[in-house]
């Protein structure tokens, strides 16, 4: 009787680990077999899977369409998704980000300050994704913030070669970018990298178009910003009081609405020119759209490359 019991614990067992493997379309979750995120119920699994938030590796291995998707951040600044994600080149379409707002003692009402965007809040290494046409609208929530369209806050790590393609971002506080809501003090080093964005981007306060606010020391390098503004700012708003510095090699159209300083302002024939984009790589990441009129990331990477696991190994 012992026997044929331990023997059903067993099969139970098994069944049990066989359901959760395959809650992804395979792998395993580490570096060198990340789990594949082949379809929307994949993606959706992960948002609502917090115990996969936290060292765990995933790939993206199709383009998605998300319409009529219910969907809410991976991760949030109470619970930080620390893995990585390997865009593999693929694009996310459609993706309407549902906010998850928190009661505010402070405030005596609901508010969004908790990290909103395809992840809320990331510390890990983000990279070759893309998003077109993201929806994400936090207006009806008083002095919102942290919001991005990939990561709304960044506590460490790296997003490098994304891209935020049309859409709108819609705050009502600040904190609010193209790419990343804002780099977030303390901790680990920060990169931004080889991104753009092309989306409608409204807030009050401090934000920018591609990076909303840098509240240290951060490097925020080869960035373009082609959308549209309403606050001033478009590549990043510095804290200085946080120790925040300027982004390096980053430019701007400047049919915007923003400005920068601290980048440079491109014409519509400008934007055709490879050598108004200082130090971007044309030969590997690079390239001139004719179509769009302006540098976008290469769709394929010709360059030869190590494993996503060995880049990670190599990063860390």
């Amino acid at each position: 009787m012992k026997s044929r019991f331990v023997f059903f614990v067993c099969i139970f067992t098994a069944f049990c680990l066989g359901v959760k493997a395959q809650s992804y379309s395979g792998g395993k979750g580490t570096v060198e077999d990340p789990f594949q995120i082949a379809k929307t119920s994949d993606l959706i699994t992960l948002s609502k899977t917090p115990a996969h938030w936290t060292g765990k590796n995933f790939i993206l291995t199709d383009d998605l369409d998300m319409t009529g998707e219910l969907f809410t951040p991976i991760g949030s600044t109470s619970a930080v998704f620390t893995g990585n994600f390997f865009g593999n080149a693929k694009t996310i379409s459609n993706l309407t980000v549902t906010p998850v707002p928190v009661y505010s003692e402070a405030d005596k009402t609901e508010v969004v300050r908790n990290g909103t965007g395809l992840f809320g809040a990331f510390n890990g290494t983000l990279e070759k994704l893309g998003l077109i046409n993201v929806s994400i609208d936090v207006s009806g929530w008083p002095n919102s913030s942290k919001v991005g369209a990939l990561v709304g806050q960044l506590d460490g790590g790296m997003v490098s070669k994304c891209y935020s393609l049309g859409g709108t971002i819609k705050c009502s506080g600040g904190w609010t970018g193209g790419v990343v809501g804002v780099l977030w003090e303390g901790g680990d080093n920060k990169t931004v990298e080889d991104c753009y964005c092309t989306a409608s981007i409204t807030a009050s306060w401090r934000s920018a178009g591609i990076v909303g606010c840098t509240r240290g020391a951060y490097t925020i390098n080869r960035t373009a910003f082609y959308g549209s503004i309403n606050t001033g700012t478009a590549i990043v708003d510095i804290h200085s009081d946080k120790g925040g510095i300027p982004p390096t090699n980053s430019v701007y159209a400047a049919s915007s609405g923003g400005t920068d300083s601290n980048a440079s302002s491109l014409d519509d024939n400008a934007m055709l020119d490879i050598l108004s984009y200082p130090t971007f790589d044309f030969g590997n990441t690079w390239e001139i759209s004719g179509s769009d009129g302006y540098a976008i990331l290469r769709k394929v990477y010709p360059e030869p490359e190590l494993s996503f696991g060995e880049r990670i190994r190599t990063q860390s």
